[in-house]
């Protein structure tokens, strides 16, 4: 059974992120969100340990889609909670992967996961020898007014990247250039309903704060319907 983020993981979060401040709200989920900054690769893997991502048991690797620059790489993706992968397709050259999931309340959460990777270790020019430290993870999306677990502000969120729960720990014990991690909607979302159809968009930025680098972007949206 795959191992996915847990209660005990939102609690340490929240616990920790308490002490960052609230980020500014400002919606920016837009006709802009299909624009990747990046060379975008649809279909693809990220790294992983071996068949199986780094941030769960039995969670299996491919259908994300990447954005690259400066050998950087950002991916995004949508899976079925407990069931496996789901399928990729993209819109506006490829810029946005999409998904198609299914209403309904699974153990807490919505059938569905979104999840996400950022792996410096390839990272050349000015990116080069970087770590998470030097970056900011910034979340978008669209389906909720509340601020995120209560702390993070709302759309868009700076995640903390160095705290439980943003950066698998079991990764972050080996490396301090990779970032994994498997998100439900409901979580940290007080006014998500698992049993409402909608499109879901979510873009992934990030943004270099120590040096002069270049933002990358990826985005993915996930089609909810009846099942």
């Amino acid at each position: 059974m795959r191992k996915l983020y847990t209660t005990v993981a939102c609690a340490t979060l929240l616990a920790t992120v308490m002490s960052v401040g609230t980020a500014q709200a400002k919606q920016s989920i837009d006709s802009d969100s299909a624009r990747s900054l990046g060379k975008t690769t649809l279909d693809t893997t990220v790294v992983a340990d071996g068949d199986e991502m780094f941030y769960g048991d039995g969670i299996a690797n491919g259908e994300w889609i990447t954005a690259t620059k400066q050998g950087v790489e950002i991916g995004m993706r949508a899976t079925n909670r407990y069931d496996g992968l789901l399928d990729v397709t993209g819109t506006n050259g490829n810029r946005v992967g999409v998904y198609e999931a299914s209403t309904g309340e699974d153990r807490g959460g919505a059938e569905w996961n979104y999840e996400f990777s950022v792996d410096l270790s390839g990272a050349t020019g000015k990116a080069a020898g970087t770590s998470l430290e030097d970056y900011t993870l910034v979340l978008e999306q669209n389906f909720t007014t509340e601020s995120l677990y209560g702390v993070l502000g709302t759309n868009p969120v700076s995640l903390p990247m160095m705290v439980p729960g943003v950066c698998d720990l079991d990764a972050l014990s080996f490396s301090s250039t990779l970032c994994q991690q498997s998100w439900n909607p409901s979580f940290g979302n007080v006014d998500f309903d698992p049993e409402a159809p909608g499109t879901y968009d979510f873009r992934l930025v990030l943004e270099p704060v120590t040096f002069n680098g270049p933002p990358i972007a990826v985005a993915i949206q996930v089609n909810v319907t009846a099942p």
